[in-house]
């Protein structure tokens, strides 16, 4: 039975010194009091892939706006005609748009006024018509890059439009 248990021991010891795994790359003998300095090479392979998400915040406000005459109007009997002493203007209400970006891409905005049909001499200007916006920071919402724009509107608004009534639409286009 002993011969057994040291026949046993010496044939699991073998299996276990068979399995174990050397590298031979590189053998060096470091004689004496000598030493070897050898590098540590790593490298990185990459296995996610990250997907590009775009989410923006637009902000409109009201876009109403107010087309004022004031001044005065002076008959002229001779030739049946006014004389027009007055001056117009526009005054608006809420008539600015905010693009905040939280896409992990930067974004590209273009803002843009169309006249509705019936309003074709009323135009429309920003004051910033296109603008690119950095991509979020990561941890850091509030530092979203943003754009602010103000529209103003020139021309002539008939009297007629005693109402707010739709002259036009403003677009905001991302890219």
């Amino acid at each position: 039975m002993q011969k057994l248990k040291k026949y046993a021991a010496l044939t699991l010891a073998l299996m276990l010194a068979a399995s174990l795994t050397v590298s031979a790359a590189t053998t060096e003998t470091i004689s004496g009091r000598n030493s070897k300095t050898i590098d540590v090479k790593a490298k990185y392979t990459g296995g996610t892939t990250t997907a590009t998400v775009y989410s923006v915040d637009v902000t409109w406000g009201e876009m109403e706006f107010t087309y004022s005459v004031s001044g005065t109007r002076e008959w002229n009997p001779a030739t049946h005609e006014y004389t027009e002493n007055a001056s117009t203007g526009w005054t608006e209400s809420g008539n600015e748009v905010t693009v905040v970006n939280h896409s992990n891409a930067d974004v590209t905005v273009d803002f843009a006024y169309t006249p509705a049909a019936d309003y074709s001499n009323l135009t429309g200007s920003f004051t910033v018509s296109t603008a690119t916006l950095r991509a979020g920071v990561e941890g850091n919402a509030a530092a979203a890059d943003k754009v602010s724009t103000l529209l103003t509107l020139s021309g002539d608004l008939a009297n007629t439009a005693a109402a707010f009534t739709k002259v036009g639409s403003v677009t905001v286009s991302l890219r």
